[in-house]
């Protein structure tokens, strides 16, 4: 049984990176109509929303048929189980990304004056090298990367923090930019939220390498504190689609 379930891993392992690649591309050019204004690639990026939502079912699908058929145990099953949690995950980004391009408007938020409190183009750079150290250390098993992820949340949480207490004083200064103050407080709190699910496929590898749950205990991830985790046994399965090229 073990080279056939290898290869349906193998098939799963592909479908999810490739599920991954698209949508960081999807939030990247979102990112960019927003930032620039550009209505009308917005409203083509949303389209993309239900290729995002097709796919993340497809999947689902094929990780339920294979607990079904071969019942994996150990690292096996872990994996299957991170497969179903990443794969949620990414198609949740997938929805948030679309709300940004909801909020994106004419008006260029980089012509606002003064200055905004934060700087959204530094803001998404940094969830989006999240999102991308998230992906790397699935495909990489690389816990430490992973804690990484997890420990650079809060950075995030900061910047929305900061923006969200200013709004109020920016729509009494300059009533007139209201809608896209709206807008950009929209977005801020989306790329947090984006930041969050990049945070849990971290806890994701995590749990897939140690079978530890980490989730609500990130306070042990800071400071001297780290824990380290010991990887699962590479005989107990769970491994990336890299494993089959070596």
């Amino acid at each position: 049984m073990k080279p056939h379930f290898y290869k349906e891993i193998r098939a799963l392992d592909r479908r999810l990176y490739q599920q991954a690649v698209e949508v960081e591309e999807m939030l990247g050019c979102v990112v960019i109509a927003f930032l620039k204004g550009d209505t009308q690639s917005a409203a083509r990026l949303i389209e993309k929303d239900t290729e995002i939502d097709r796919n993340e079912i497809a999947l689902e699908e094929e990780c339920l048929k294979v607990l079904a058929l071969y019942q994996p145990v150990a690292g096996d099953l872990r994996y299957v189980i991170t497969v179903l949690k990443v794969n949620a995950e990414l198609e949740r980004i997938g929805d948030l990304a679309v709300d940004i391009a909801g909020f994106t408007t004419e008006s260029k938020p980089a012509s606002l004056q003064p200055p905004l409190p934060v700087d959204f183009e530094s803001m998404t750079g940094a969830v989006r090298r999240m999102l991308d150290a998230s992906i790397k250390a699935l495909s990489s098993h690389n816990v430490q990367l992973a804690a990484d992820v997890i420990k650079s949340d809060c950075r995030i949480d900061e910047l929305h923090e900061r923006f969200s207490s200013h709004f109020p004083e920016h729509v009494r200064q300059f009533p007139e930019d209201i809608a896209v103050f709206q807008a950009l407080l929209g977005v801020s709190r989306s790329l947090e939220r984006i930041a969050d699910c990049a945070t849990n496929i971290a806890e994701d590898v995590i749990y897939l390498e140690s079978g530890r749950i980490v989730r609500h205990a990130h306070g042990c991830l800071s400071g001297e504190e780290t824990p380290v985790f010991q990887p699962s046994d590479p005989e107990d399965g769970a491994f990336s689609v890299q494993d089959e090229q070596k």
